[in-house]
């Protein structure tokens, strides 16, 4: 009974992380193939950048509200939200042509990483056992550590043998798979609440990590004007003042 129940437990924690692990697989894989969405969309390096630095303000944005949402909502929920959330950006991505439609496909991943990745780190932290949590810890953070490593190395095949599409087009199986992993192992054991959205505190924290990441990818890109930039760090100032006051109230 022990081991059918811990077996299933690491499905759950495996299928969670496969999630994040396949967004920072297309994260890193997207860097190699800049060079070839350049000439293929006839655009510039910096806004092909865009299919990073948007996935990144939207998962960065959507991990802060983990906490709230376990509280709101189901893990399975969440779960399913964050796969058809995956799904429906890696199909957008994979069959078109418009840089506007890969941007929001790109989008859509970033949903599905930012309700995933603290997740997976909650299931650990409320259903192991607590002399096992270091063992499952370990395991979740080795799945997601695993996907800088592969990325390059994925995104260069891609690229030496077929075209950018099948950068997303292979995952779409993956997903899938994982998809049912998880429906067939995650369980849902702490009770469901209703909790109130902090609305003030949420937007200066979305504004907080939105501007300071766009104000270091500009500052290392070496892009926008100086004055853009210098506002960009005024706003990331000021929306962070804004979130702590709010905070202490």
């Amino acid at each position: 009974m022990f081991q059918e129940k811990h077996s299933k437990l690491l499905s759950a924690i495996i299928s969670i992380g496969l999630l994040s692990f396949l967004g920072i697989v297309v994260e890193t894989s997207l860097n190699i193939t800049f060079p070839q969405l350049t000439k293929y969309f006839s655009i510039p390096i910096n806004q092909v950048q865009w299919l990073t630095t948007g996935y990144m303000l939207v998962s960065t944005s959507l991990i802060p509200l983990g906490s709230f949402f376990l509280k709101r909502f189901r893990v399975v929920t969440l779960f399913r939200v964050s796969c058809l959330s995956f799904l429906v950006g890696t199909l957008i991505a994979s069959f078109s042509n418009s840089f506007n439609l890969v941007l929001l496909g790109r989008l859509c991943q970033g949903i599905a990483d930012g309700i995933a990745l603290p997740l997976m780190f909650a299931v650990i932290l409320h259903k192991v056992p607590k002399e096992k949590v270091g063992t499952f810890m370990g395991i979740g953070s080795l799945v997601i550590a695993l996907a800088p490593a592969v990325g390059p190395i994925y995104g260069g095949i891609i690229q030496d043998t077929l075209n950018w599409h099948f950068l997303f087009i292979i995952l779409i199986p993956m997903i899938i798979v994982t998809w049912l992993l998880g429906e067939l192992s995650i369980e849902q054991s702490s009770p469901i609440h209703y909790v109130p959205f902090d609305v003030r505190g949420g937007i200066c924290l979305t504004i907080f990590l939105s501007t300071a990441l766009m104000f270091i990818v500009n500052l290392t890109a070496n892009s926008s004007s100086l004055k853009f930039n210098l506002i960009l760090l005024g706003t990331v100032f000021f929306s962070g003042l804004l979130f702590l006051l709010n905070e202490k109230k």
